[in-house]
């Protein structure tokens, strides 16, 4: 239960304030699942051999994931502005948001 009010915390303490503010989304959503992959993996199975291989595992998954969502949406032209609430973020004052980043996020 701790480690899921953690991560609700960490979605929308960290992660959602800084993409408002213009950071990358990417870099941000990257950031800030490996701070919950680590303290979900490790308060549950340790810093042993097991805990940092499912960490690694988890992380490097996900790295990969996010590689091929830019790779593909680039080859497929595929942008962010086809969400429901995009238009909703850009009459709010957030144009300056990058709609394909933050879908990749």
């Amino acid at each position: 239960m701790l480690t899921f009010i953690f991560s609700c915390v960490v979605i929308w303490q960290l992660l959602v304030p800084l993409c408002l503010k213009g950071y990358s989304p990417i870099w941000i959503s990257l950031i800030a699942v490996c701070l919950l992959c680590a303290i979900i993996i490790f308060a549950v199975a340790g810093f042993g051999v097991k805990g940092w291989t499912a960490f690694l595992g988890a992380f490097l998954g996900v790295l990969c994931s996010c590689a091929m969502a830019k790779v593909f949406t680039v080859l497929l032209n595929v942008n962010g502005a086809v969400m429901t609430r995009s238009q909703a973020l850009y009459f709010a004052g957030y144009e300056y948001l990058n709609m394909t980043d933050l879908f990749i996020g």
